[in-house]
């Protein structure tokens, strides 16, 4: 939890932050969890759209579990090498998009 200390040794962590490890073969997901007081509270599972980690997101996220939502963060980044894309060109046959007019 190394993260963890080094926030909250220079004054940006949260009462309410902790890391969750997921074991994923031979590594591990290390989560980011911001809890609300009420055990019972809805939980947003929060994926930052920039790759980047939630953790740029804290003041957002600690401010939603202050007001009663528990926060999950997944680092897309960590994620991105676990993940296959795909690769093979797009020809106009491949996608079907439904028009409306």
């Amino acid at each position: 939890m190394g993260l963890t200390r080094a926030m909250m040794d220079h004054g940006l962590g949260s009462h309410r932050y902790r890391e969750a490890l997921i074991p994923s073969g031979d590594m591990h997901i290390v989560l980011s969890v911001w809890e609300a007081e009420d055990t019972s509270a809805p939980v947003l599972v929060f994926m930052p759209g920039t790759m980047t980690h939630p953790l740029v997101y804290a003041e957002c996220l600690d401010n939603l579990a202050d007001r009663g939502t528990t926060v999950v963060g997944v680092p897309l980044e960590l994620l991105a090498d676990l993940l296959t894309f795909d690769t093979r060109p797009i020809t106009s046959g491949t996608i079907r998009v439904p028009l409306h007019v």
